[in-house]
């Protein structure tokens, strides 16, 4: 017999009461069948997994964005108004009568606090009135569609007020930057980097997540992203250049998301990942108020611009990129405090797990190795696996989308130019080349329909129909629909051609964008969920269940998952047939006479322009079938209806 003294409690049981070999044999064949349960089981929740999570995953990314973004509303937008009582009183009676809900509006008589309102972000927008002229006062570095819009919704209102109306940009963009890009993407690429390691790190590797050895790699990891970013934008891209202030916000971003999302793994384990990217980019993102403005979205997104850190991260790099650290210090509090609390509640909650169970179990392994194969047997391998993945999708973000985006510029835009015959086209053309350092790709056509013809199928970005007997006015064939960037682009350049000319431009848009997706990204963000769908499918089901991975196992599951996910993604989309146009189009000046009697525009600005009244706008709103009242960056006017299409674009 031997002498060693029992370790469990069911050891001391057998050596008190032997058991026999038969039942032996029953113990062992019931655990066994216990055992083929617990695996089957597993193998069935591995397998609805490869469904589940790219729905979650897809689903409150394209549901999110396409519910917020699709369509935005100014609402409630903070503007100052400024100087004398009678002025103010005027100016605020004439936006609010123009556009009834787009402005929250505040009164005040100190010029100076209302340009402190607007560089410490706390207004849209000031309006700054000195006798017959009012001065429309924003901040590009705040947001250049935010600036824009304000602009194009008060100028009318107040010049309809027989005011004269000037702009002034106090925070302008720079020209290496003229859209703000830059820290929209630096803040997109740091977002990314908080949450990435944890989505490989508590699956395959989940040793290094103890208190001590986690913290300082999270403080180096934070530290060569930082590096990363900042090496991106200022030494290769140039595009930034205040180097202590932005490697210290990439820092501070980083390491505040990962100390969060460390607690966030502690309760919830590998879903903690889910409920990461839930708070930090399906809600984050349209917080942010870098992409849209914030007083576009729902009013729940400004109660969490407050304190979640996307919004965060990305208000901190305006504040040192183009309001010279102006308004940084209450964004880096919130990560600062979201970092403390972080690494706070992650003590105590180790501290009481480790009170509750003196020999804690070892967390599970899910996925094996990051590659797909078998597992390396050398730690350092597998750290190194773990580090570059998230390394690669970083650099690839900031370095490829960064650099495309900063400073977009037109570039062989193809454009028809339409003359009384190929000859004056050329010449013409001839003409522009010179002005537009091939921005556009001129063809020339002395056919107005056939320039018709390929602007509606997007073989032709727009067509510019030059003045003739008929018409002694340019006239510009677009399409909204095909692409609104460069619609908007055609028209703002364009009319300062006809300008040039001292004519007017008259714009026909062939395939107006509905209401109800006005920005045009309605295509673009299901095609991203259609993407982002086929990708996670495989992702998932290799290293959830990697009995899937065969070729033979895995086609039957895309051939059920494509089409599930197409409907899941689709779903939620706005897009419908649209109402076909009744092509009318005139410019201001024109001699009023009265349209057809199907269509609701009507006759009411005192120039005799056609526009909207003032009670179809305001229904409008609902996307009621009612004319609609907006402005393009071009200062045009246009109003649409649902049926039949109206579109009038004046001057």
């Amino acid at each position: 017999m031997s002498d060693r003294q029992p370790q469990t409690r069911r050891e001391a049981l057998e050596s008190e009461h032997p058991v026999s070999d038969s039942e032996a044999g029953a113990t062992q064949t019931a655990e066994d069948e216990a055992a083929a349960k617990r695996a089957k089981a597993e193998f069935i929740g591995r397998t609805v997994a490869i469904f589940i999570m790219p729905l979650i995953f897809v689903g409150m990314m394209i549901t999110r964005y396409l519910g917020t973004m699709h369509s935005p509303e100014a609402n409630d937008r903070p503007v100052v108004v400024a100087g004398s009582s009678d002025k103010a009183d005027d100016a605020t009676f004439a936006i609010n009568g123009a556009e009834p809900d787009a402005f929250d509006i505040e009164s005040t008589d100190n010029v100076y606090s209302a340009r402190e309102d607007v560089s410490d972000r706390d207004a849209s927008a000031a309006i700054i009135g000195e006798g017959d002229t009012a001065t429309i006062v924003t901040a590009s570095g705040a947001g250049v569609q935010q600036a824009t819009t304000v602009e194009q919704l008060v100028r009318p209102a107040l010049e309809d007020d027989g005011l004269k109306v000037t702009a002034e940009d106090i925070a302008p963009l720079p020209d290496r930057d003229p859209t703000g890009m830059a820290a929209m993407f630096l803040m997109t690429s740091t977002v990314m980097a908080g949450y990435m390691p944890f989505s490989v790190l508590r699956s395959n590797s989940p040793e290094p997540l103890k208190f001590k050895r986690i913290v300082p790699m999270l403080a180096g990891w934070s530290a060569a992203i930082a590096g990363l970013v900042w090496t991106v934008a200022c030494p290769i891209l140039d595009v930034v250049d205040d180097t202590v202030a932005v490697l210290g916000i990439a820092w501070l971003g980083v390491f505040a998301i990962s100390a969060v999302l460390l607690f966030i793994t502690r309760l919830v384990g590998a879903l903690g990942v889910i409920l990461g990217i839930l708070f930090l980019m399906v809600l984050g993102m349209p917080s942010s108020n870098m992409a849209m403005p914030v007083y576009s979205m729902p009013k729940f997104f400004r109660f969490t611009h407050e304190f979640l850190p996307m919004p965060a991260i990305g208000e901190s790099l305006r504040s040192v990129l183009y309001f010279d650290g102006n308004g940084v210090t209450g964004h880096l509090f919130v990560l600062a405090l979201g970092a403390v609390a972080g690494l706070l509640l992650t003590k105590f909650y180790d501290h009481f797990y480790a009170k509750r169970n003196e020999h804690p179990v070892p967390l599970d392994v899910n996925v094996a190795a990051i590659h797909g194969g078998r597992r390396p047997d050398p730690k350092l391998m597998r750290y190194i696996s773990l580090t570059l993945f998230p390394l690669a999708m970083v650099t690839m973000m900031i370095t490829f989308m960064l650099g495309a985006m900063h400073s977009p510029t037109p570039k062989d835009m193809p454009v028809a130019v339409v003359g009384s015959s190929v000859e004056q086209a050329e010449d013409t053309i001839k003409q522009l080349d010179e002005q537009m350092d091939g921005k556009f790709e001129f063809t020339a056509l002395d056919d107005k329909s056939e320039a018709r013809r390929l602007v509606e199928n997007r073989d032709e970005v727009a067509a510019l129909v030059l003045p003739s007997e008929k018409n002694p006015d340019f006239e510009l064939l677009a399409n909204q629909a095909g692409n609104n960037a460069s619609y908007r682009v055609a028209v703002q350049v364009f009319e300062q051609v006809a300008q040039a000319q001292d004519s007017d431009l008259t714009v026909d848009d062939l395939k107006p964008l509905p209401d109800r997706d006005k920005n045009g990204v309605v295509v673009m963000y299901v095609a991203m969920g259609w993407i982002l769908a086929g990708f996670m499918v495989v992702i998932v089901a290799a290293n959830a269940n990697p009995w899937t991975r065969p070729l033979k196992r895995m086609l039957p599951i895309i051939v059920v998952y494509a089409p599930f996910m197409s409907l899941v993604v689709a779903r939620p989309s706005p897009v419908r047939s649209q109402e076909p146009s009744t092509g009318i189009s005139r410019r201001c000046g024109a001699p009023a006479s009265s349209p057809s009697p199907a269509s609701p525009c009507s006759p009411w600005s005192s120039k005799g322009s056609w526009a909207c009244s003032r009670s179809s706008r305001s229904s409008a709103r609902s996307c009621s079938p009612a004319c609609r009242r907006r402005t393009e960056p071009s200062r045009s006017i246009w109003c649409r209806s649902s049926s039949p299409h109206c579109t009038i674009f004046c001057r």
